[in-house]
């Protein structure tokens, strides 16, 4: 208790698809209500916008809604917050996957989305470090996580024994090392880390949460 406290956090993600964050307002919302911005959770994202998503039959409308949301909106949440914070400091928290770290053959708009995110973090991260603004850009790689994008990621998975989302749950479950799927709280928990004092000499860096996934 009391890590964050009297910080000024901005949470993207929270809309479920209903339009784009606008960055512009928000700023202003921001400098109006509040002053300043301490922290800024880049956590708006989208799977899929089809049923397929292979390099055969994912769609350039499907690519670039994939790459517009997960990718376009991190960029314009960090120039957002990176022009705010570079007075006062702060942390920003990019949601990657680990699909932005190994390659999946069938999520091939969302992988390079999320790969792009995990650049774009160290770019930032460097770019504020060598201006010495104080601000500290760190993403986190979720693997499998019981969340409506974690079923949605499953449907778009062919298990020969899962038949239903419980079953592809326990296939999956088989496939991690530690036997469990990730829950939300593992995820927010990594976030709370990076948001506070703890990590004051990370930047640049990548927390994987994915019990073992990318280690197999």
């Amino acid at each position: 208790m009391g890590r964050l406290q009297d910080k000024i956090a901005v949470i993207t993600g929270a809309a479920k698809g209903i339009g784009y964050e606008t960055w512009n307002k928000l700023a202003d919302h921001i400098k109006t209500n509040y002053g300043r911005i301490d922290i800024l959770v880049n956590n708006a994202g989208i799977l899929a916008t089809e049923t397929t998503q292979n390099i055969e039959t994912t769609t350039l409308a499907q690519w670039r809604t994939v790459q517009q949301v997960n990718v376009e909106g991190v960029f314009m949440g960090c120039r957002m917050a990176v022009g705010m914070m570079k007075e006062t400091g702060g942390s920003i928290i990019n949601i990657s996957s680990t699909a932005g770290i190994v390659g999946t053959s069938m999520l091939v708009a969302y992988g390079a989305s999320k790969g792009a995110v995990r650049l774009l973090t160290k770019c930032v991260a460097l770019h504020c470090a060598q201006h010495r603004y104080g601000i500290r850009c760190n993403s986190v790689h979720p693997g499998p996580i019981e969340t409506d994008m974690g079923d949605a990621l499953l449907g778009l998975q062919n298990y020969v024994d899962g038949p239903n989302l419980e079953s592809k749950w326990e296939t999956m479950r088989r496939r991690i090392p530690t036997g469990n799927s990730g829950q939300a709280s593992d995820i927010a928990a990594c976030i709370l880390f990076l948001a506070s004092d703890d990590s004051k000499h990370m930047t640049g860096s990548e927390l994987v949460v994915d019990g073992g996934m990318t280690a197999n």
